[in-house]
Parts: C-alpha cells; structure tokens; sequence
C-alpha cells in the first residue's frame, strides 16, 4: 500500500511537500538538504504495535482521580484515534 497506489489514506499534500523540500525552508529547520519530506508513507502504520497496556495505564489514572482528555479531531480521516 504505497501513496500511489489509491489504497493509501493520503491527501493531496502536493504543495506542503513542495513548501518543506524548498532548500530556504529546509535551512531554516536546519534539516539536512539531503532529506526529502514526504506528507505519507507507510513506515509508521507498518512498524506500529498497539500494546494492549495503554487502555490498562487510563484504568490506572481513573483509580487515582487523575483526569483526562483524550481527544481525536471529528474530522480526521487520516489520524487514526486508537
């Protein structure tokens, strides 16, 4: 599942691309003129592991009366919330 391959849950990100792999942009950031940014790609979502302990490590919070705000934008389709 690549980004070009309509599989991907990418969006058109072309100009934000283009913007950070400007050479001004990149000196700015003190980013090596060797890097090339990418808005997506599947490295994170294939090396990700859900470990079953967060939902335990929230258990833990609520017992000692430490709040909490989980929040995941109502309109993120690419940002999963779990």
């Amino acid at each position: 599942m690549g980004v070009g391959s309509g599989s991907s849950p990418c969006t058109d990100d072309d100009g934000i691309q283009k913007y950070f792999n400007r050479q001004d942009v990149k000196a700015s950031l003190h980013v090596g003129t060797d890097i090339q940014w990418h808005s997506c790609n599947d490295f994170i979502g294939e090396n990700y592991h859900k470990l079953p302990e967060s939902i335990t490590s929230f258990e833990k919070l609520k017992a000692n009366n430490i709040k909490i705000l989980l929040y995941s934008g109502n309109t993120d389709a690419i940002v999963s919330y779990v």
